[in-house]
């Protein structure tokens, strides 16, 4: 059911062309359309555009197609120009005439305003939960691991001592290689978890965090977005790890980049 082209005589590679990824895109939509459908379905029952046994039938018509979409027994089909008219064709071929009334006071525009307002209401709060989840992982771990950098962090700046066993440590949980794809040792997290975690670290010790935003920022990250699958290969899986250190080139004495000489 193309709701723009009644005949259906649109060249096929066109409509390819034009269609693309959208009913691929439009299942993301999917249970959302039908949960704005079923809300509507009740505002028409109020405003007695549908009586009482109309808005139940609609209703649990509704409710079934969205039990076959949360189950994954749903598809749009390429005989359907989106999501909203595979629904309402759903509801016409199960309730006839009753089914036709669902479109009544809303435009295509309405509907996938509404549906996608309702998706991304929802991806907003799923993202809220994991960045909760994600908090409360960082702060378990740095209560969990409170005695292993404080302890000494003053002498080893003054001393400038490299810390190999506490290194050793950050790498076992995953911090040496933060965004790295785990194909390739990394623990394949986002920016977002890279910046708490660097964070935790810098409120105990910025040296440490040095070594850990120096390995992921200017050599992990480079090896990974830049380099060949051998470099990947040879490199970036033991940096990751933690196996081998990344480190860079200062090479201005007494200048800006000779970090030990800034005045």
């Amino acid at each position: 059911m193309k709701l723009w082209n009644k005949e259906d005589n649109l060249d096929k590679k066109i409509e390819e062309f034009t269609v693309g990824n959208d009913r691929k895109y439009d299942m993301y939509l999917a249970k959302y359309d039908v949960i704005a459908s079923i809300a509507h379905a009740k505002m028409l029952c109020k405003i007695n555009i549908l009586t009482d046994e109309e808005s139940t039938k609609i209703i649990n018509t509704l409710n079934n197609i969205f039990k076959n979409i949360e189950s994954e027994n749903f598809n749009i089909g390429n005989g359907f120009e989106d999501i909203h008219s595979k629904i309402e064709s759903l509801l016409i071929d199960e309730l006839g005439n009753i089914g036709k009334k669902i479109h009544t006071g809303r435009s295509r525009n309405d509907q996938v305003l509404v549906a996608t307002q309702l998706f991304l209401k929802n991806e907003i709060n799923e993202i809220k939960k994991l960045t909760i989840k994600l908090f409360n992982t960082l702060i378990d771990l740095a209560e969990t691991n409170k005695n292993e950098l404080l302890p000494g962090v003053i002498e080893r700046d003054e001393k400038q001592y490299f810390p190999k066993e506490l290194v050793d440590k950050m790498a076992a949980q995953g911090f040496m290689g933060v965004m790295v794809d785990s194909a390739y040792g990394g623990s394949g997290m986002d920016t977002l978890s890279y910046v708490l975690i660097m964070e935790e670290i810098s409120k105990i010790d910025a040296s440490a965090s040095v070594i850990v935003s120096v390995n992921n920022s200017l050599v992990c990250y480079g090896i990974q977005s830049y380099g060949s699958t051998f470099l990947k290969d040879k490199y970036l899986k033991k940096v990751a790890n933690g196996e081998y250190i990344g480190a860079f080139c200062l090479s201005e004495p007494e200048a800006g980049s000779d970090a030990t000489s800034q005045k």
